[in-house]
C-alpha cells in the first residue's frame, strides 16, 4: 500500500496533480486535475509510473497493449516497450487521410490490453474497446493508471471490460494530495 501513496505523492510532486476549477472530457466539473501527460517532461517520475503499468499489464497475459490518443496512447507504448509488447494507438476519430485508419496496425485475433492515463466515466475507453472489436481484437480487460472512481468500472462492465487500476482516488486521499474529496466506486487495484 506504501508504494501506491508513495507513487501517488511522486505524481503530485512532479506537477501531474492540479487544483483549481476544471471541466473533465466527460463535462463534469471538478475541483482537480489530474494530468498524467505532463509527466512526459519529468523523465523518471514518468518511467515509475509506466513500469507499475507494465508490471501490471503483464500479470493479464496480453498479446498486445493498445491506448487512445493521446494520453493512453503514450503511457501504453511506454509500458508495451518495457514489457517488451506490441503496441497499438487508437484514434477517437477516423483520421481523414492516408489511410484513414481508427485502429494502427493489425490486431485481428489478438487478446488487446486497453490502457489508459486516467477513467472517469469510462467513455473513452469504450469508444477504444468499440475501436478495438471492430478491427477484430478481442478486449476483456482495461487498464488504467488511474481511476478517479466516477463510474468507469460500471459503465465498462456494461460492454464485457473488466476495469483495473494501478491508482485509484483513493491512494491520492489517502496520501494527502487531494483532501475533502469524495471516494465512490473504485476499480480494483492491479
Amino acid at each position: 500500500m506504501r508504494y501506491r501513496t508513495g507513487l501517488a505523492e511522486a505524481l503530485a510532486r512532479a506537477g501531474a496533480v492540479k487544483l483549481g476549477d476544471f471541466v473533465l472530457s466527460s463535462g463534469i466539473r471538478s475541483t482537480y486535475y489530474i494530468d498524467l501527460r505532463h509527466l512526459t517532461l519529468d523523465p523518471v517520475t514518468y518511467r515509475k509510473l509506466a513500469e507499475e503499468v507494465a508490471k501490471a499489464a503483464t500479470a493479464s497475459g496480453p498479446d498486445a497493449l493498445a491506448g487512445p490518443e493521446l494520453g493512453g496512447a503514450l503511457l501504453a507504448a511506454y509500458a508495451a516497450a518495457l514489457a517488451g509488447l506490441p503496441f497499438t494507438a487508437v484514434r477517437l476519430r477516423r483520421k481523414e487521410h492516408g489511410t484513414r485508419s481508427v485502429v494502427e496496425g493489425d490486431v485481428k485475433g489478438l487478446r488487446v490490453l486497453l490502457i489508459d492515463d486516467v477513467a472517469t466515466t469510462g467513455s473513452t475507453l469504450i469508444k477504444a474497446v468499440e475501436a478495438l472489436r471492430r478491427a477484430g481484437a478481442e478486449v476483456g480487460e482495461a487498464l488504467v493508471a488511474v481511476d478517479r472512481c466516477s463510474g468507469a468500472t460500471e459503465a465498462l462492465e456494461r460492454v464485457g471490460v473488466r476495469l483495473r487500476a494501478v491508482l485509484t482516488l483513493e491512494d491520492f486521499v489517502k496520501a494527502g494530495v487531494l483532501k475533502g474529496v469524495s471516494i465512490g466506486e473504485c476499480a480494483p487495484r492491479a
